[in-house]
């Protein structure tokens, strides 16, 4: 499988699997920021804690990474067989103050597109460009939910990685998905999130 090309005119090889991985990591953090913790989605988590321990070796990975990931599998495993009700709801009620922007003393900015980058306002024109990405795929929002939502945008980017990966399954050409999930990467996502 080839994947884009180098500065050079050259097919860049890429990895089997590589595309069903990003879409995988993309569903799983797509699934953190759309709602708190719960059962389903902490055996989703489950296996990110063990990437500590497998190759390449940890120090490959960016430090604020390896933090968060240490983290994540400190608490993972003081739950033992599962979360108790109580870390549950203390879960739910740390989301909601995180990403729902109850306060702004005491929480952060809700994380939508528009909030980052449109100077504060909830539907601005980032959610407009947004939309009119997601229609040119005949997509839908969820819930009711302004489509420049973190889940939302990186749901989307979810879909792009999958339908790269079905072309490589079908020996199609997956140049064109790869290049729509770079400008919607670099349009959108790497525009606010390293802010939020």
């Amino acid at each position: 499988m080839t994947g884009p090309v180098s500065q050079y005119g050259a097919a860049i090889p890429l990895p089997e699997g590589l595309a069903e991985n990003r879409a995988r990591t993309y569903g799983v953090l797509s699934l953190a920021y759309a709602r708190p913790v719960d059962r389903p989605l902490e055996e989703l988590l489950q296996p990110w804690g063990s990437m500590l321990e497998e190759e390449p070796p940890q120090e490959a990975l960016p430090g604020v990474m390896r933090r968060g990931l240490r983290k994540l599998d400190s608490w993972l495993k003081g739950q033992g067989s599962g979360p108790t009700k109580e870390a549950l709801t203390a879960l739910e009620v740390e989301f909601t103050r995180l990403f729902r922007g109850l306060h702004p003393l005491e929480s952060p900015p809700p994380p939508y597109e528009s909030v980052y980058g449109d100077g504060g306002l909830l539907y601005g024109p980032s959610t407009l460009q947004v939309a009119r990405t997601y229609r040119r795929f005949r997509l839908k929002g969820k819930n009711n939910e302004p489509p420049d939502h973190i889940a939302l945008e990186l749901d989307f980017m979810r879909f792009l990685c999958q339908k790269e990966a079905l072309a490589r399954q079908k020996g199609e050409e997956a140049l064109d998905w790869l290049q729509e999930e770079g400008a919607f990467l670099e349009e959108h996502l790497v525009s606010w999130v390293p802010a939020l």
